[in-house]
């Protein structure tokens, strides 16, 4: 039996139910755990964590004031991952999200945002709030994703939308830290994947069916990826004189206009043959 001692400021005992404590005993024969808490004014409540034994509980709190008073420990918010990504899929579309550079997101970016997290993300931390996941548990589970033969480069690609959803909590004040940060990732040693020259290209779009070669020629000739082709609602002029075409602003998928990348207001490039016997 042991003698019911003072705590320090800020730490409690936590004795069981059969504990002589609990029915007004001065002395404890159970091994309690230890209950360490510190008031965090941004918040407006303490933050508290339970520990099994005292030291572990007083190096906490020592800890756990320093981080409040430098701003960089909150309490959680009950916000989970799932929550948040809803969230961020919804502004990403509308644009009232954006991205690092204060642009859109791009539809096909918005596409593969969306699939990763339904594919690998969500399944693991959906149901997690969003300050409990730390950057071990997101090393952890890159580091399973490269044991399972996943290519380093889809990897990146599928942390990327977590990422994004974290700085932005990181801005709004909702998490103190970032765990998408200083992860440690596979090198990624892909290699360019060959490039048509233009007579090949020609050549191809010629064996295509008439009413396809249209298609394929802009998106070969305007340099345009896949996305921006399928979000395309936009007009493509040929003048055989000139024997050049023209591109005109596109439409991105959530209906914000987008112009071209290389040349503001419209994308002109040489017209292939094919197009003069069309």
């Amino acid at each position: 039996m042991r003698s019911h001692r003072r705590t320090p400021t800020g730490i409690r005992p936590r004795h069981s139910r059969a504990c002589a404590t609990s029915h007004g005993q001065e002395w404890c024969n159970c091994s309690p755990s230890y209950e360490a808490f510190v008031f965090s004014n941004r918040d407006g409540r303490k933050l508290r964590k339970t520990f099994p034994t005292l030291a572990a509980a007083r190096a906490w709190r020592h800890d756990a004031a320093v981080s409040v008073r430098k701003g960089t420990m909150r309490a959680p918010t009950p916000t989970t991952v799932a929550e948040a990504a809803e969230v961020w899929l919804a502004g990403a579309r509308d644009g009232s999200i954006r991205n690092r550079s204060g642009d859109e997101f791009k539809p096909s970016t918005v596409r593969g945002d969306e699939l990763s997290l339904e594919s690998h993300l969500l399944d693991h931390f959906g149901s997690s709030r969003l300050g409990d996941v730390s950057r071990v548990d997101v090393q952890d589970f890159a580091d399973r994703l490269l044991a399972h033969g996943l290519d380093p480069s889809t990897i990146r690609n599928t942390l990327m939308p977590l990422r994004a959803i974290y700085r932005r909590a990181l801005s709004r004040g909702e998490v103190a830290i970032n765990p998408t940060t200083g992860l440690t990732l596979a090198a990624v040693r892909g290699r360019r994947g060959r490039i048509a020259s233009r007579e090949e290209a020609a050549a191809l779009i010629v064996a295509l069916p008439v009413e396809e070669r249209a298609v394929w020629a802009t998106a070969f000739y305007a340099g345009l990826r896949r996305g921006e082709l399928r979000a395309s609602t936009g007009r493509t002029s040929i003048s055989a004189r000139a024997r050049s075409t023209s591109h005109v602003p596109t439409t991105r998928g959530h209906g914000a206009s987008s112009l071209p990348r290389a040349v503001p207001g419209a994308a002109g490039f040489p017209s292939p043959p094919c197009f003069a016997s069309t």
